[in-house]
């Protein structure tokens, strides 16, 4: 699938056998890393539905000694508005510059906060597996909604983008990475409370 939430039911059924890519220290929780999700992101955004290739944007036509070819500096279009967005869009590069610009600061900023509730939530399953008393059951529950909730996070984090190929859809996915780490902090907790079964 290209959404997170697909591509984590496919490893939820441990595939050929796999099971994580590496176990965090604290929380002792089954991680995932996602690897290059750039053509996944793109293509649930406004651009890959409406068919831009990665191309036009970044490797946008130039002309020189008239001779007209794609540009083989594969860069951001950022560095080169004029060629590769407003081929399409009539606004001014400024325009362009400004939208992109707040896209990706509301994509880092809910990026910043959600990996900080993430982190605390890996805190508090390791505080509670410290607890010889905790509730196994909570306690699994808790290291799979962090294992969930990192995924999400991670399926923005580790894009070139920061949320400029689908900034709706990466807002999207990281407040279910929020939330799904605010259930394991409260799994966490109820496991630390409860006796063992």
């Amino acid at each position: 699938g290209l959404h997170p939430s697909q591509m984590y039911e496919y490893y939820s059924t441990k595939p050929n056998g796999f099971v994580q890519d590496w176990q965090h220290p604290d929380s002792k929780a089954s991680m995932l890393k996602t690897q290059h999700p750039d053509f996944e992101n793109w293509s649930q955004g406004t651009h890959g539905k409406a068919g831009v290739s990665c191309a036009d944007c970044h490797m946008p036509f130039v002309r020189e000694k008239g001779q007209k070819y794609s540009s083989h500096w594969v860069t951001s279009p950022l560095k080169n508005l004029q060629n590769s967005c407003r081929t399409c869009h009539t606004q001014s590069e400024e325009w362009l510059l400004s939208q992109v610009k707040s896209n990706q600061d509301q994509t880092w900023q809910l990026l910043h906060m959600t990996g900080q509730t993430i982190a605390r939530a890996h805190e508090a399953t390791g505080r509670a597996a410290a607890n010889p008393a905790a509730d196994p059951a909570e306690l699994a529950k808790a290291r799979e909604l962090i294992r969930k909730a990192q995924w999400y996070w991670d399926s923005v984090s580790a894009e070139n983008s920061m949320g400029a190929h689908n900034p709706a859809g990466n807002l999207n996915i990281l407040g279910q990475a929020n939330d799904l780490a605010h259930q394991a902090i409260e799994a966490a907790g109820k496991a630390d409370s409860s006796p063992a079964k």
